[in-house]
């Protein structure tokens, strides 16, 4: 896939949206603003940038527990009395790995992910 899809949402209303390039090589579709995309590690980008506007407006804290702001707990397994921070998180340093064996089970393409956060972590 050589793509990309756009959005410009104004005033909480999706105002333009528009697909570039070819979202599937087989059938030559065109990308448009429906297209789905694996996003990936292009996430990190764009909610660092969300979380750190929060923390400067107060909203959040980076050396504060991350439990304080999910709906369920995460926890290092080795260590489950030690809070993990915001700040460990955004830089990679909490000590937690990525489940690789829910991620390939449960990987598709054209559809949301399956599981919930909490799901994904346990």
């Amino acid at each position: 896939m050589v793509a990309a899809s756009a959005a410009v949402i104004r005033a909480g209303e999706l105002a333009w949206s528009h697909g570039f390039g070819v979202a599937d090589a087989r059938s030559n579709s065109v990308a448009d603003g429906d297209s789905l995309f694996h996003v990936a590690s292009v996430s990190k980008t764009v909610t660092v940038s969300v979380v750190m506007q929060a923390v400067e407006q107060g909203v959040l804290r980076l050396d504060e527990d991350v439990n304080a702001y999910l709906p369920m707990d995460v926890n290092h397994p080795g260590f489950p009395d030690r809070a993990i921070t915001l700040q460990q998180l955004l830089t990679h340093s909490s000590g937690l790995r990525d489940n690789w064996d829910i991620f390939d089970a449960t990987t598709v393409v054209d559809a949301d992910f399956p599981l919930s956060l909490a799901e994904s972590l346990a």
